[in-house]
């Protein structure tokens, strides 16, 4: 699966906005997926999210493009996103890591917050530390 490209003549504004809502939406996906047991559609659409991080990360401010999306009200979307901050402001996205985790009483939200904490515990890695070397900044 490939991302679909933006115009060039498109505003960076409106291309950080479609590479936000994308963000958003494969999230939500992923999280229909992972309660379907349907791993292979998990892991393509967390490639289709990595293929969004390292476009943001190539933009201006980076990946901290998606801190506003920690405080959206799907916790799923938080998760993710904080997947992608973790080694980036511990600080900030642990406290809502263990939150979601503590509050999610087995829920597959839950269960992926306990994992991204455990990945990061153990190794002091997030998610984009796999991908960066993918980013081209311009």
């Amino acid at each position: 699966m490939r991302l679909c490209q933006i115009s060039p003549t498109s505003r960076p504004s409106e291309r950080i906005e479609t590479l936000l809502r994308g963000f958003e939406r494969a999230a939500r996906l992923e999280g229909i997926s992972n309660d379907l047991q349907d791993w292979d559609g998990v892991k393509q659409i967390d490639h289709i999210m990595d293929d969004i991080v390292v476009a943001l990360a190539a933009i201006g401010p980076g990946r901290t493009l998606l801190v506003p999306l920690l405080k959206h009200d799907n916790a799923r979307v938080r998760v993710l996103a904080g997947r992608y901050l973790i080694d980036l402001m511990p600080d900030r996205v642990v406290p809502i890591l263990e939150k979601i985790d503590k509050e999610g009483h087995g829920s597959s939200d839950g269960c992926s917050a306990f994992l991204v904490l455990q990945v990061w515990e153990v190794e002091r890695r997030g998610r984009f530390n796999a991908i960066e070397g993918r980013v081209v900044r311009g």
